[in-house]
């Protein structure tokens, strides 16, 4: 049995997507640390959900802590199981064919680890996930916080006004990665003020009180692409130095993912290395989640 494994991590962002109606543009879902808090009050059963083909997971722990930035992370553990599937064991030395003595309504259990950072000072909360073919996805994640974030606004006796969504934010080379987004829908770029006092633009009598970083933010007509303008501000950000510190680009592949391009995480680990539990196979939560914490502490 190996005793090591380099574990994928994948990063999204979460988001709180306002129902239309109310007239309010979607924003960062800051609010995730009460819907954790009111998860982990509940008793195990009701932290239950059920996925397709007689699956179901749950948030088995979770943990709170500031950031060395002074922002706040959670770590934590989805568990994930299959019941209603119980076939013959074999062993693999002998050739023994016996039968499974688990119950019915049984299943292994598979672990998947998760960190989220609320960033108030990037505006995101990041969602930083193991990838484990047989445990959870960023789907299935984002689908337990829409049911559980349900309940607590009933408890709360709130109106449900929105619901929740997810990008994914692409890690390899930024370039390469527009070229495979089928609509950009939204270009942000984070630049220095004194941008602003530039002979184009002639405020610069009027950017005293502005923060150091301005962002400008363009978003696509209804229908409209507007990948042909991300391209410019890249070429602008890549091929010179200028004031230009981060552009983020939002959009669908052709798949019709949400995606996000983000020039601050081109950089970041991707992968955890950490050992194995010599009995069961299984990764060592406490290795993988200081790793991924380590990661999440640096965006």
């Amino acid at each position: 049995m190996k005793k090591n494994k380099d574990c994928k991590i994948i990063f999204a962002t979460i988001i709180k997507k306002n129902y239309p109606n109310t007239g309010l543009d979607p924003e960062p879902f800051y609010d995730i640390g009460k819907v954790l808090g009111f998860i982990k009050k509940l008793k195990r059963k009701e932290k239950f959900l059920d996925l397709k083909e007689n699956k179901f997971c749950f948030i088995s722990s979770i943990k709170e802590y500031e950031g060395a930035d002074g922002e706040t992370i959670f770590e934590g553990l989805f568990t994930s199981a299959r019941n209603e599937f119980r076939p013959d064991l074999i062993d693999k030395k002998t050739g023994t064919v016996r039968p499974n003595p688990k119950e019915l309504s049984e299943g292994d259990i598979n672990k998947t680890h998760f960190v989220i950072k609320v960033s108030k000072s990037s505006e995101e909360v990041y969602c930083l996930l193991e990838k484990n073919h047989f445990g959870i996805t960023i789907n299935n994640v984002v689908n337990y916080l829409i049911y559980f974030n349900r309940k607590y606004l009933k408890k709360k006796k709130k109106k449900i006004a929105f619901t929740l969504r997810h990008f994914l934010i692409a890690r390899k080379d930024f370039r390469k990665e527009i070229d495979r987004v089928a609509r950009t829908t939204q270009a942000e770029v984070t630049f220095n003020k004194k941008l602003l006092g530039d002979k184009f633009l002639s405020f610069s009598n009027r950017t005293g009180d502005l923060k150091e970083e301005v962002k400008l933010v363009a978003k696509a007509s209804r229908g409209d692409d507007i990948k042909e303008f991300g391209i410019d501000l890249f070429n602008k950000f890549k091929g010179q130095k200028s004031e230009i510190s981060r552009l983020r680009i939002s959009g669908s592949d052709f798949e019709g993912n949400d995606i996000v391009l983000d020039t601050s995480f081109m950089s970041k680990v991707e992968f955890v290395f950490t050992s194995l539990n010599p009995l069961t196979g299984e990764v060592i939560t406490k290795d993988l989640l200081k790793g991924m914490s380590l990661i999440a502490e640096k965006i």
